[in-house]
């Protein structure tokens, strides 16, 4: 059954509601935006997403309670633009230098090694060292600590 919401007269008066058949609008900037058509569930609106580092922010704006898809629309585009500026405007720890390795065993994609992963002075290398290149896993270790060791000192 559907969800049926009452709203105050004035409010659906203000409404603009796009004629039958009409063509739902499309955002100058897509990126984090997508339309929700699901009528059986009742989502009808514009979802509005920001991503920041491992953080997903997600806010759903409603055809119904925002005057159709091009009030949705603008709402979502609104909300978007003032997150992606705060987010942007937090201060962000400064990470420690540092090396990691990874190891990775993917035959079916050739890459069977260790990943060498080093942060100096903000900035960010990686590599890559095989095991059939170096002679083994052992050895393909060893030539990974021995790049990041090399970049850890300034070489």
């Amino acid at each position: 059954m559907a969800t049926i919401r009452k709203v105050a007269p004035e409010i659906a008066a203000a409404w603009d509601l796009p004629p039958l058949g009409a063509p739902i609008p499309t955002p100058a900037d897509p990126r984090g935006l997508t339309r929700m058509d699901y009528p059986a569930s009742g989502s009808i609106g514009w979802m509005a997403r920001v991503y920041s580092g491992c953080a997903t922010f997600t806010r759903y704006f409603s055809d119904a309670r925002y005057g159709g898809p091009g009030g949705s629309l603008r709402r979502a585009e609104i909300w978007r633009d003032e997150l992606r500026q705060r987010v942007a405007a937090r201060p962000r720890p400064a990470a420690a230098d540092g090396a990691r390795l990874a190891r990775t065993d993917r035959p079916e994609q050739k890459l069977v090694g260790w990943y060498a992963y080093v942060r100096v002075a903000g900035r960010r290398c990686r590599r890559y060292f095989s095991d059939a290149r170096h002679g083994g896993g052992a050895a393909a270790r060893a030539a990974a600590e021995q790049w990041a060791a090399a970049i850890l000192a300034g070489g």
